[in-house]
């Protein structure tokens, strides 16, 4: 294998590519095809000004012109009508003839294209570049899973950008070949390095990749740090990183992990997210994100993750914080009547119910009290002579209604007696 620069060029299968990174000086390269990869097998460097002149030279002699990114292994080469893409190992794309054909063999066809995306996930390890379909579906095109983000915690968004230069280059390339615009949705801006979002605290450098971890170590007992009063009281470390955080630019990736610890299934998870939300000031969560956790929680029946959502609800009403029912009215209504909805969640819904949906209740009353689904009626009955409002606590000391006591069974007298009361009510245009 010749690794003399000259000698290179002579190879039946050679390919010049110029590596993307730019400045004073730049990377000329040369590759090797012809075991159905791209092995580099010569390099030079060449000042900057000298570019068109090594490449007029190296056309000249037959070859082909392509580009790579020195942080990656990938190697393009763009024609008028094609591009192929090659890792050191096989050819991983080419988009010719009107059908873009990825490394598995999957074949897309040009026409079906609205647009090529460049993306990158929040952790820096997976990115690369999708075709967008014209019925709004993304498929993968090209990527890479970088592992120096995945094992590296200190990795951040200045990294990223000298690691990615190889998407926007080569997604360009391709949203031309196919017509289509391309979108940059790597959240790096440009070429100007971003610097990385991060703090210090008690000697541990906190960034948004590593804040989830750090809470979810500390609510099972480990922090990272060699402090007695730490290890004894994980917890309240945990509290006080959290309360730095909440003050800074990491405020939204708090957020975005509080969040996902309220969903959790562990519970030490799910305690430590409300003592958090419960000891921030301003409130961390918002009413919306709450309810959104709250209702999805409880549909799934998962009942002991649903009621500490719901006392962050509550924590927020005690605050004085607006708690906007109307957008979940039907959510809380299919959970009153479920036979199966604890009384402690049941308990937690009725400090949301409004005005509408005690006139809801009653009306079911009448709708059901012919029917044989006792558990429904005592569901309604519970319900009604929970929901704190005079009218309803009247109504119901007259009847000498108690629910005091979960499955006590209601009389059917008593409820004719109520159906025959709203009855009543109505008539007389109540």
């Amino acid at each position: 294998m010749p690794h003399d620069f000259d000698a290179a060029l002579t190879l039946p299968n050679a390919l010049a590519a110029w590596d993307i990174d730019t400045g004073s000086e730049r990377t000329i390269s040369i590759f090797e095809l012809s075991h159905g990869g791209a092995l580099p097998v010569a390099w030079k460097k060449v000042p900057a000004t000298s570019v068109g002149e090594v490449t007029r030279i190296l056309e000249e002699k037959g070859l082909r012109i392509g580009n790579y990114d020195g942080h990656r292994s990938f190697v393009w080469l763009v024609t008028p009508d094609a591009i192929t893409v090659w890792s050191r190992e096989v050819e991983i794309l080419r988009a010719s003839e009107g059908v873009i054909i990825d490394a598995t063999g999957r074949r897309l066809l040009r026409s079906e294209l609205a647009g090529i995306v460049g993306y990158l996930d929040e952790g820096f390890v997976d990115r690369g570049i999708k075709a967008e379909k014209r019925d709004g579906s993304r498929l993968t095109v090209l990527y890479e899973l970088s592992m120096a983000a995945a094992n590296n915690f200190m990795y951040d968004r200045l990294d990223a950008l000298f690691d990615t230069g190889w998407i926007p280059e080569l997604g360009s390339a391709l949203a031309e070949w196919a017509g289509v615009p391309f979108r940059d949705e790597l959240g790096l801006v440009g070429k100007l390095p971003t610097p990385a979002v991060a703090l210090d605290f008690d000697g541990i450098r906190v960034t948004e990749r590593n804040i989830g971890a750090l809470l979810r170590d500390a609510s099972h007992g480990s922090v990272p740090v060699r402090d007695l009063d730490a290890a004894l009281n994980p917890g309240f470390w945990a509290g006080a990183l959290a309360h730095q955080v909440a003050q800074g630019a990491l405020r939204a990736a708090l957020v975005r992990e509080v969040t996902a610890m309220f969903r959790s299934s562990d519970p030490r998870e799910r305690a430590l997210a409300l003592s958090i939300h419960d000891s921030a000031q301003p409130a961390l969560l918002e009413a919306g994100a709450l309810w959104q956790i709250f209702q999805t929680l409880a549909a799934e029946g998962r009942t002991a993750e649903a009621l500490e959502a719901a006392q962050g609800l509550h924590i927020l009403a005690g605050r004085g914080q607006a708690i906007d029912y109307d957008g979940h009215a039907g959510t809380v209504r299919d959970l009153l009547l479920r036979s199966e909805t604890p009384r402690a969640l049941a308990d937690s819904l009725l400090t949301f119910v409004g005005d509408s949906d005690r006139a809801w209740l009653l009306e079911h009353f009448e709708i059901l009290r012919a029917g044989d689904d006792q558990q429904t009626l005592l569901r309604i009955g519970e319900v009604a002579t929970r929901l704190g409002s005079a009218e309803l606590r009247a109504l119901a000391e007259s009847l000498g209604v108690r629910f005091a006591t979960a499955g006590m069974p209601l009389p059917r007298s008593t409820l004719d007696t109520l159906a025959a009361m709203i009855d009543a009510r109505r008539r007389a245009g109540r």
